[in-house]
């Protein structure tokens, strides 16, 4: 028989099974406030302190180790708050090992926090911002259009699935894994986002058919007329060329619309 219960363990409550700590509340509830503290000079550096606060106080047991944890982690911290939660969860496991085993010292702990700040902030904001939230908005979005009001649901649900996952999820394989945890996280990384990469493309192309078949429907050629010019222009701007181009050619593409309008 499997025993589970609600206890405290060194530096917060949680849950533990069979003795083994599995659920750490103190540590969960601060992932989410990870960016609440937020400044110019330290960026997210004082919120990373924060979260793993509890940690420091139960491995300085009081004495004057505590400023060794301050100026080793308060200080300038910039990454992806959601992948954050991997970064937090494999330095808790080296300041304790380094506590517990000394198989560890200070400035491979601060290289190693480095380095996966770095890359879990371009890995991280590209899958959140450029795959995941368009994906997951497109697709409530479509069933929106015909209608159907539980595609915002659709979207917290898929879009939440993945950052739980890596939030809280995230937290737990850097405790269990340690530095390794970024080989782990990658390699979930790189198969979803090439799936995810591939889906947003289709889902993209329906949606654009989906708009503008309704707008001929609902105004038909100048709707659509105006409609191409949008995704034309749109690209036009991506391409960076010039804005005061850019306005000139489309007071052009008014004129002949509206010559073409009343020609017919």
């Amino acid at each position: 028989m499997v025993y589970i219960r609600f206890s405290y363990f060194g530096y917060g409550f949680g849950f533990y099974v069979e003795g083994v700590a599995i659920i750490n509340l103190n540590i969960i509830w601060r992932l989410f406030l990870l960016q609440n503290l937020r400044n110019e000079r330290l960026s997210d550096g004082l919120g990373f302190f924060f979260v793993l606060l509890p940690v420091f106080k139960k491995l300085s047991r009081g004495n004057d180790r505590m400023k060794d944890y301050i100026r080793r982690h308060l200080n300038y911290y910039n990454s992806n708050p959601i992948f954050s939660s991997c970064i937090i969860g494999a330095v808790q496991n080296m300041e304790e090992r380094k506590e517990d085993v000394k198989d560890i010292d200070v400035e491979y702990i601060r290289s190693i926090k480095d380095t996966l700040s770095s890359v879990m902030a371009a890995r991280g904001d590209y899958f959140f911002e450029v795959i995941l939230l368009p994906l997951t908005l497109t697709i409530a979005c479509i069933f929106t259009i015909y209608g159907l009001y539980f595609g915002p649901i659709i979207f917290l649900i898929f879009y939440n699935y993945y950052h739980f996952k890596f939030r809280v999820g995230g937290y737990y394989k850097g405790l269990n894994l340690g530095e390794n945890v970024v080989n782990l996280i990658l390699g979930q990384y790189l198969r979803i986002g090439r799936f995810m990469t591939a889906a947003v493309a289709f889902v993209a192309g329906v949606f654009t058919s989906i708009v503008f078949i309704r707008g001929y429907v609902f105004g038909g050629f100048r709707v659509v007329g105006w409609g191409f010019l949008l995704v034309a222009g749109v690209i036009w701007l991506r391409r960076k060329y010039s804005v005061r181009l850019s306005v000139i050619l489309g007071f052009f593409a008014t004129v002949l619309l509206i010559v073409i309008r009343q020609m017919r």
